[in-house]
C-alpha cells in the first residue's frame, strides 16, 4: 500500500481490512496457520492510532517489520517481529501476528514501537525463527 492508501484507510475504514504482507511458508506453519497472508483490521488501525500514537505514516512500517525484522514464536503460538528502522524514526518497531481460531488467516494483533529491554525480553523467551536481519 502506498502512504496515501493508508492514510485514506486510517481515516474511512475502506475498504475494512487490507493486505500487509505475505509471510514466508515456514513461519506459516510455525503458528498452524494455512495461509501466509497477513492482514490487518481497520479497527486495529485506529486503536494503534489513538492508543500508541501511530500515524499513517507510520503505517508502512507493518509491512517492512514483517518482512525484515526478527520473527520470534511466543508461548501462545504468536509470531512477533522485531525490526529497527535507523534513518528516519531512529525506533525499535514491533508487531505481533496471530492466526484466527480456524487457522485460515493471519491478523496483525499488535503494531507500536518499542525500547531495546523489549526486544531484548521477548527475544529471550520465545523461539528465534528468523533472526534480525
Amino acid at each position: 500500500m502506498t502512504e496515501q492508501e493508508w492514510v485514506e484507510f486510517l481515516a474511512t475504514g475502506v475498504p475494512q481490512s487490507v493486505s500487509v504482507t505475505r509471510i514466508p511458508a515456514d513461519l506459516s506453519r510455525a503458528v498452524g496457520c494455512s495461509s501466509q497472508l497477513v492482514q490487518m483490521h481497520h479497527a486495529y488501525a485506529v486503536k494503534a492510532h489513538i492508543k500508541h500514537g501511530i500515524d499513517a505514516y507510520r503505517l508502512p512500517m507493518v509491512s517492512i517489520t514483517i518482512n525484515l525484522g526478527r520473527a520470534v514464536l511466543d508461548s501462545r503460538g504468536h509470531l512477533q517481529f522485531f525490526y529497527f528502522e535507523e534513518i528516519i524514526f531512529g525506533k525499535w518497531f514491533h508487531v505481533v501476528v496471530k492466526p484466527n481460531v480456524a487457522c485460515s488467516e493471519l491478523w496483525v494483533s499488535s503494531f507500536h514501537m518499542t525500547k531495546p529491554n523489549e526486544v531484548a525480553r521477548h527475544t529471550k523467551s520465545g523461539k528465534v525463527l528468523r533472526p534480525y536481519k
